[in-house]
């Protein structure tokens, strides 16, 4: 019997008949429909990159050993300074105060008083003179002053006494008199302050193939690729994660030296890193506090804020770092004492608009 043509590799069938036509469903079922996608990557969370603040504001320099160290000013140029306890004073009269122990130095061996000195008691602005000083108890040194004017009195506002809580302000050696001698010298104190820097690394790996394989997006996604990145051959996904990895680090870099801190502990899976205090565990160690109660940042604690911001050196202008919270407090604050809006200092110069918009009838 005669064989034929071998036919198995052919598929049957390889056509049917539909009564309605070819439907989407049988060209579905053959795999043929074209993937419809939008060819961009999205971002749903906007840009990640967060601005270098440190970088921008010029608050890095550049360190080439692990450890530094830096001086700045201990304290203010104009001594201020209280008193242990209440002491009691009239008109005339020569008080003795004992100095409150936080204003010694070195072990409480060492004060900031000298004979001659002309303080002003502040709440009242009353000037007197230190006469004599005893140093022999450290932390406790005690020292007579007696007001210049002889009808009055060193005692605070409103109480008999010089209170504690009150401030002696140093006026310097005023009223020294004619041929005066040399007093002792007020000698500015520096502090030393030290830190670290630490080690920062981000990793992107893959394989070859994966480096290789195209995919869907053609492009979207925000930053720079890093040097040699976009060489030829390698996918976007490898771009994309490259451009991430790298804005991570930038991110993480940014949040270590704004919020990191030291490292002492044990057992971590590092232990030859000593870490590096970033700047606000530097200010919350060695900055003013001021508490406030949530949802309750009105105008008083902002003003009581500002006065800080003020006795502390802080320039005219001042960059205030709030999370998504502080930020909606301080404007429900400010709205709340400003309901019409803030007056901006010379504006209602720019237009009658302007002025009108300000509550004012006229611009003059």
């Amino acid at each position: 019997m005669a064989l034929g043509i071998p036919t198995s590799n052919i598929l049957q069938p390889g056509n049917i008949s539909i009564a309605g036509g070819v439907t989407r469903q049988l060209v579905s079922d053959l795999q043929l429909l074209t993937p419809q996608y939008y060819k961009n990557y999205v971002e749903k969370y906007g840009s990640e990159d967060f601005t270098w603040w440190l970088a921008t504001y010029a608050g890095m320099e550049e360190v080439k050993n692990r450890d530094y160290f830096w001086f700045e000013n201990r304290g203010k140029l104009i001594t201020g300074i209280q008193s242990a306890a209440n002491v009691a004073a009239s008109a005339g009269a020569t008080i003795t105060l004992t100095l409150a122990a936080g204003y010694h130095y070195n072990s409480g061996t060492q004060a900031p008083l000298r004979p001659g000195e002309t303080v002003r008691v502040a709440s009242t602005n009353v000037e007197g003179q230190i006469l004599a000083i005893t140093g022999t108890t450290p932390n406790a040194f005690t020292f007579t002053v007696r007001p210049k004017i002889s009808t009055e009195s060193l005692a605070s506002a409103g109480s008999g006494s010089f209170l504690a809580t009150d401030t002696l302000i140093f006026g310097g050696i005023m009223d020294a008199g004619e041929a005066s001698n040399t007093n002792q010298p007020m000698i500015q104190l520096d502090e030393k302050y030290t830190n670290t820097i630490t080690e920062m690394r981000e990793t992107f790996s893959a394989t070859d193939l994966a480096e290789m394989t195209e995919v869907y997006y053609t492009g979207g996604f925000s930053g720079d690729v890093p040097a040699g990145g976009a060489q030829a051959g390698t996918s976007l996904f490898t771009l994309k994660g490259l451009v991430k990895s790298n804005i991570r680090f930038k991110d993480d870099v940014e949040m270590k030296l704004m919020r990191g801190n030291i490292v002492n502990n044990s057992g971590l899976s590092t232990s030859t890193s000593v870490g590096s205090e970033g700047i606000i565990p530097k200010v919350l160690a060695d900055g003013e506090t001021v508490g406030y109660t949530p949802g309750n940042l009105d105008i008083a604690k902002i003003h009581e804020i500002t006065r800080i911001m003020d006795v502390n050196g802080c320039v005219s202008e001042n960059l205030w770092l709030q999370d998504i919270f502080q930020n909606q407090n301080f404007s429900d604050g400010l709205f709340a004492a400003y309901p019409a809006g803030a007056w901006v200092w010379g504006s209602n110069e720019k237009s009658e608009e302007a002025a009108i918009n300000y509550g004012c009838k006229s611009n003059s």
